[in-house]
């Protein structure tokens, strides 16, 4: 017989979870691709930097990206169309 669980126990492991994919998400080669690519536009002069998601990348990633880059003082806007879904840096 399955036995349903408290929502305390649920959202424990929702919260656990979500920390998990958030330093997972930081440690990524999205992350590391997107900070490269704001490297190298300060770099060409520029003051934003555009980043769309690949086919096979989570897009619950964005949400980590902005809520980080917001946190270190940058401007984020969603640019998600019919395209695919991405983010503006600006700073």
């Amino acid at each position: 017989m399955v036995q349903l669980q408290s929502a305390k126990v649920m959202n424990s492991v929702s919260n656990e979870s979500l920390v998990k994919f958030k330093k997972e998400t930081l440690e990524s080669e999205s992350f590391n691709k997107l900070v490269t690519g704001i490297e190298k536009s300060a770099e060409a002069g520029k003051n934003a930097f555009s980043y769309f998601l690949d086919k096979n990348e989570e897009p619950r990633i964005l949400g980590v990206f902005a809520e980080t880059l917001k946190l270190a003082g940058y401007e984020v806007k969603d640019t998600s169309n019919t395209s695919g879904k991405g983010i503006v840096v600006k700073w």
